[in-house]
């Protein structure tokens, strides 16, 4: 065998060898690993939990059903969702995060809960080449980095803070002086800043537009601010905690005003913490109401969704609220994405959102295919809707039409 002959059979021996080395991984792959964290523990536990509850039924609901097909492997492989306590500790998720793509070694990440802890970790999304779907961080920064690998699960800061401002304008269109309370975190701060904007546009004059520090445990000089402005219109934009120690404060300190509003409004720990006589006639957006059903198109329903979580999550102090559909839409944007890319590739599948339209149980879902951001409800993208607390507890959708009713408004708000 001359030189030239045998340095050929060489080469396709090396190359028939790692074809075939490539094969059997494939063959061999029987697992689409997701790598999390999720703050069980520190200021952001409660509400992130709810959202991680309803990754969990998404896990279980595909898994019952055989788990993703993956056309490249012609076959359903099934999740498994890897997950760590960041302990709501900024300093704890890039260290998470690295374990995950190369210890745990995952095919694609759900980001952690909210704004602020997103976006320390978004870069990650870039540098493992893996794609982040992130189901609770609404700020525009996020998305304006130039990262290729993240795409947005939710509704926008601006879209979801600015439905409260319509309503009042609709039902109380003279009266135009508005404070703003918000807690000094992404999430708060950037939709605080973007609805500022918007209701100046339309002839707002901002009387208050206040922070108060992530965490803090009184914020009585605020309210004391506010009461004294006298405003026809207070919104109080924080987080869950944040969130229960204003309103608990106010209505200690007899703040009132014509409306009171506040940021996702269906929680069931706002009920849990302050019963609803003192909820009562407080309005605010909500990602998701069961009292909203859309033409669904891909996974469950409200009802089935009710279904699916009371069976993984049976005690009764395990409840969902309107953060845990966002961790069934997560998974089910992901699941689509792979199905129509018909790959494991993270740049073909987030390909794939440039052009997918999907309806879940949140509503219509479509993408701006350069920053990967949910698009405005005009442009396809979700709405958000307005609640208003009941003072037994329960919560009208007021907000917008068709999917709320204005005429069920209690209104001006009865005084704490």
């Amino acid at each position: 065998m001359n030189g030239r002959l045998a340095a050929g059979v060489v080469a396709v021996v090396v190359l028939l060898g790692t074809w075939l080395g490539q094969g059997a991984v494939a063959q061999q792959k029987d697992v689409i690993k997701i790598g999390m964290t999720n703050s069980f523990s520190g200021p952001l536990a409660r509400s992130s939990t709810k959202t991680w509850q309803g990754i969990m039924v998404w896990e279980a609901w595909v898994n019952a059903k055989g788990g993703i097909f993956v056309k490249d492997l012609n076959k359903r492989l099934p999740v498994k969702i890897v997950y760590y306590d960041d302990e709501t500790k900024r300093e704890n998720l890039i260290r998470l995060y690295e374990r995950l793509a190369t210890t745990d070694q995952v095919d694609f990440f759900f980001a952690p809960w909210g704004s602020g802890q997103t976006f320390v970790v978004a870069a990650l999304s870039e540098k493992h080449k893996k794609l982040m779907i992130a189901h609770t961080a609404s700020a525009p920064n996020i998305y304006e980095q130039g990262n290729k690998y993240i795409i947005q699960g939710l509704i926008q800061s601006q879209v979801f803070g600015r439905p409260y401002v319509e309503l009042i304008e609709k039902v109380d269109p003279k009266n135009k002086r508005l404070a703003m309370v918000w807690e000094d975190h992404l999430f708060p701060k950037s939709t605080a800043e973007l609805t500022r904007a918007y209701a100046e546009k339309h002839g707002y004059q901002i009387v208050l537009f206040e922070k108060f520090p992530f965490g803090a445990t009184d914020i009585t000089p605020v309210l004391t601010k506010v009461k004294d402005v006298k405003p026809d219109h207070i919104y109080i934009l924080a987080n869950i905690e944040g969130t229960i120690l204003a309103v608990r404060q106010a209505a200690e300190l007899k703040v009132h005003a014509r409306s009171i509003g506040i940021l996702d409004n269906g929680m069931v720990y706002y009920k849990d913490a302050l019963g609803g006589k003192v909820l009562e006639d407080i309005v605010g957006p909500v990602e998701w109401d069961t009292s909203v059903s859309y033409p669904i198109n891909y996974g469950p329903s409200n009802k089935e969704f009710i279904e699916l979580h009371k069976k993984r999550f049976p005690n009764p102090k395990e409840a969902f609220d309107n953060h845990t559909p966002l961790g069934v839409t997560t998974g089910l944007f992901l699941q689509k994405a792979i199905e129509e890319a018909g790959t494991l590739d993270s740049a073909k599948v987030r390909q794939v959102f440039c052009t997918m339209k999907v309806v879940t149980l949140v509503g219509p879902h479509q993408w701006e295919c350069e920053t990967g951001k949910m698009r405005e409800p005009q442009d396809g993208g979700p709405p958000t809707i307005v609640t208003q607390w009941r003072a037994d507890g329960s919560t009208v959708t007021v907000w917008p039409p068709p999917y709320g009713d204005p005429s069920k408004l209690k209104f001006p708000k009865k005084p704490f």
